[in-house]
């Protein structure tokens, strides 16, 4: 009850994993407690797999749903394994949590998944070019603009490029 609004900390997944110790017993609402939380953990291990499915985001929405039913069934099975009564309201919306923890824990899940598709090539950074680095010269740029040109017309087949053979001072006598 303490962390059903915080499911993605660690807190969390060390009180569902519990459930098979705390709920180990003969009685018929210890069975009820561990047939709900077998139900609940396969579906929490058998969501949506492929991002690039077309229908992936409506199948996340469907799982998550889904998911929240379970999840919710299985706090009722816990409470009245217990000996209290909770009414399906405060098991579905009774937590509170701050919105800079929401926040938070949103972040997070973005940032993560973002690095990863960053990281994998499905996603590529936007890049706007603020300033460039200071120009060159006139006497630069004009130049550049004559060995640009130079080299066009020789790879164009337009121009020779001159070859001047020295003789090695070696081979000259006398």
């Amino acid at each position: 009850m303490a962390t059903r609004a915080l499911r993605l900390t660690p807190e969390h997944v060390t009180a569902l994993n519990m459930l098979d110790v705390e709920f180990y017993g003969e009685g018929n609402q210890d069975r009820d407690v561990i047939r709900a939380w077998n139900i609940y953990r396969d579906h929490l291990n058998s969501g949506p797999q492929d991002p690039k499915d077309p229908k992936y985001q409506e199948k996340a929405d469907e799982w998550i749903k889904e998911g929240d039913r379970l999840f919710h069934l299985l706090l009722d099975k816990v409470a009245k394994a217990v000996g209290y009564d909770f009414e399906e309201l405060l098991l579905r919306k009774g937590s509170y949590i701050p919105k800079a923890h929401r926040d938070l824990e949103t972040e997070q899940f973005l940032l993560r998944t973002g690095l990863i598709r960053l990281l994998g090539g499905d996603l590529h950074l936007k890049m706007d070019v603020m300033s460039f680095p200071p120009t060159a010269s006139e006497q630069e740029l004009a130049e550049q603009k004559k060995l640009r040109e130079a080299l066009i017309e020789y790879f164009e087949g337009k121009r020779p490029m001159p070859v001047i053979i020295v003789a090695d001072k070696s081979d000259v006598k006398g």
